[in-house]
């Protein structure tokens, strides 16, 4: 989200420049919900060419149905137009603790706190950290060229995601997809707590390489691998899962049923592949 917003902020805010600008937002917390969205920036610095922008406490105001992006600063309000139907999977989106820096072509995103619901999910997501190589760009606010960048050279770090608790028998029913021998799994209660750590994602050239390690009823890494597509006319990001595994189990089947919870309006599975609507 703020990878667009940002780099949309900048170019509507100035002449196309020859190279990418220089930015640095701390400290940002806010907050989307219903369609709208807003949030504080405490230190705000970015520099185009040879001129310096500093900003401190500054309120920004979003609104995806309006299609604008508003600019609250002590004496200055700045108006932008702005499209934010990227937003659609995410029915509340609350993040703490920002810190977002562009330096040449390297692009850092790091959050202390996200919280997020997609679906009938709540997802609590601590020490995010997003980074991306930035391709050169025609035009910085084409969503498109955004996504290629991080497709092309990406990574993404979480330390912890907590998400809804799961049933043992639920549970049971998903992993007879894989064909788990389930004697050889030991539950001790009603509920699965549900808490994942370490994940560490990479994409390179749309390949995906991760893992994570699943602290609930095993304690085993998760690595899996995948590739991925940014479908330009269809406006969809294409992932297909070609790999899961937890331990010595293969687990594809039963990831790809748990995607399929998520399923909305903007979020399908196909087989293999999960479809992300960006219109």
């Amino acid at each position: 989200m703020w990878i667009k917003i940002i780099l949309s902020l900048l170019v509507a805010s100035t002449i196309a420049q020859a190279s990418l600008p220089e930015l640095f937002f701390e400290n940002v917390n806010g907050v989307y919900t219903d369609g709208k969205g807003s949030a504080h920036v405490m230190d705000a610095k970015y520099k185009i060419d040879n001129v310096l922008l500093m900003h401190k406490d500054i309120e920004v105001n979003f609104n995806k149905k309006e299609k604008n992006l508003v600019l609250l600063g002590p004496s200055t309000v700045v108006h932008f137009g702005f499209d934010f139907s990227f937003l659609n999977i995410f029915r509340i989106f609350d993040f703490k603790g920002v810190d977002v820096k562009l330096k040449e072509k390297d692009f850092t995103i790091k959050a202390k706190t996200l919280f997020t619901q997609i679906g009938k999910f709540d997802y609590n997501i601590d020490n995010l950290s997003l980074k991306a190589q930035i391709q050169d760009m025609d035009d910085p606010d084409n969503l498109d060229q955004i996504l290629d960048s991080f497709i092309t050279k990406g990574s993404v770090e979480v330390d912890k995601v907590l998400y809804t608790p799961v049933s043992i028998n639920d549970f049971k029913k998903e992993l007879h997809l894989d064909k788990i021998n389930l004697e050889t799994l030991k539950f001790t209660n009603k509920m699965i707590k549900a808490k994942l750590r370490w994940l560490k994602l990479d994409v390179t050239q749309g390949q995906i390489r991760g893992s994570v390690l699943v602290d609930s009823w095993i304690n085993a890494w998760l690595r899996f691998s995948g590739k991925i597509v940014n479908m330009k006319k269809s406006k969809v990001l294409r992932i297909e899962l070609t790999r899961a595994k937890l331990g010595y189990f293969g687990v594809k089947r039963f990831v790809l049923k748990a995607l399929r919870k998520l399923e909305s309006d903007n979020i399908s599975v196909d087989g293999n592949v999960i479809n992300i609507s960006i219109n």
